[in-house]
């Protein structure tokens, strides 16, 4: 499996990730047969919230938000018109979609409605995710190769780790206080 994102469901005990080119699918963390949950996406462009039952998705050309049931059903676009959007995350603690934008990082309610910048970035941010407290993203940047923070105040960029070649889907575990992600 190429993925470019995957998510746990330890509820239910699915694993749902992205397949190339264009899918995503669900599968027991048993294993078994995956089932395909919706095509036509942006592979990077995926992020689920387990507790309100509902995964959001980027259509293949990165223009448009869609929603849809933990099964895939009821998918619909929440938001279009959009441009240069290459991942969404979903924010437990806010209960919105982030996503990033050029030099800036944007969020947006669950219904698409609400558009906010929350911060604007000397560095172009790629994986953005919000600290459960609102007050903090942290962000890769590929071309800096590093793992980046910025306080919502605007104030300054941190690079709190450089030379790790080119990273790959930012992940946040706020009760260890630990940073994860991929090379």
């Amino acid at each position: 499996i190429n993925s470019r994102a995957i998510f746990f469901d330890p509820a239910t005990d699915l694993l749902y990730y992205t397949a190339q080119p264009d899918k995503i699918f669900r599968i027991s963390k048993n294993g078994g047969t995956p089932e395909l949950i919706a095509s036509n996406v942006l592979t990077s462009g995926f992020t689920a919230d387990f507790t309100g039952g509902a995964l959001y998705w980027l259509s293949a050309d990165g223009t448009t938000i869609l929603k849809g049931h933990l099964d895939g059903t009821s998918a619909a676009p929440i938001r279009s018109g959009l441009e240069n959007v290459r991942r969404i995350t979903f924010a437990q603690g806010t209960g919105r979609l982030v996503f990033a934008k050029d030099y800036e990082i944007f969020s947006i309610s669950v219904d698409g409605s609400d558009l906010l910048e929350e911060s604007s970035i000397p560095a172009a941010p790629e994986d953005p995710v919000v600290s459960d407290d609102r007050q903090m993203v942290y962000f890769l940047s590929k071309s800096g190769k590093g793992v980046f923070r910025n306080p919502f105040d605007h104030q300054f960029t941190e690079r709190m780790f450089h030379g790790i070649g080119t990273p790959e889907g930012l992940v946040i575990d706020p009760a260890a206080q630990i940073i994860y992600w991929g090379d």
